[in-house]
């Protein structure tokens, strides 16, 4: 639901370490700068977390990013918490478009860190698109690779959201097992399919080869 969130459920181990021994020691020291010392403090951690998986201008770039992303959220915080508890709908709202939000805010960032330098980064952003080429007016490349990830990735989203759902909605995470009998074969009948689809798909993909992130350690 916000980029804090997001950190305290990401890369736990690092970003525990970095709060530990980092983050918190700084913000004690600069308690007296008030703000301008705890934003001070969050860019100093995100951009360490960005250094740490290499010195390159695009890892800082991903670090300071998250910064200004922890930074807006921390000092907005108690502003928000006062505006949803005098409008509760907009409260609901928000816990909707929260994550979809967060979502976008992060995938950007990691453009950045996948990218090899700073203008590969910007070239990257200037031309996301769907990867379906349209010029012949019609959408046969669908069945490329290109097309097979798109199809992958709104089923994965969509079952994502479902399950989020069912938890937070279900008796006391129950929620399938709490279905009439129809309904429950229905979520299995579905799921089912939706797996063999998804694993077709993958067969059928050619996976690009590529270094995992910490083969330099």
């Amino acid at each position: 639901p916000s980029p804090s969130e997001f950190w305290r459920r990401w890369h736990i181990t690092l970003s525990s370490l970095l709060r530990d021994y980092v983050y918190t020691p700084m913000r004690t020291a600069v308690r007296d700068l008030g703000n301008p010392g705890l934003v001070l403090s969050l860019f100093v951690t995100m951009l360490l977390i960005g250094l740490w998986h290499g010195f390159r201008w695009t890892y800082a770039l991903f670090g300071l990013v998250h910064g200004a992303y922890l930074a807006v959220d921390a000092l907005t915080s108690r502003a928000r918490k006062r505006y949803y508890r005098a409008h509760p709908t907009a409260g609901r709202v928000t816990d909707w478009l929260g994550p979809v939000v967060t979502f976008h805010l992060v995938v950007f960032s990691f453009v950045l860190f996948r990218a090899q330098t700073v203008p590969d980064a910007f070239y990257l952003l200037r031309h996301i698109g769907w990867g379906i080429s349209t010029r012949s007016g019609d959408f046969s490349k669908l069945v490329d690779a290109e097309g097979r990830a798109i199809l992958i990735g709104l089923g994965a989203y969509l079952l994502m959201e479902l399950a989020d759902y069912l938890r937070r909605h279900g008796r006391q995470g129950e929620a399938v097992s709490a279905m009439p009998p129809w309904g429950r074969w229905t979520v299995y009948y579905c799921t089912t399919v939706t797996v063999a689809v998804v694993m077709l798909l993958l067969l059928g993909t050619e996976a690009p080869q590529s270094t995992f992130v910490y083969a330099m350690f």
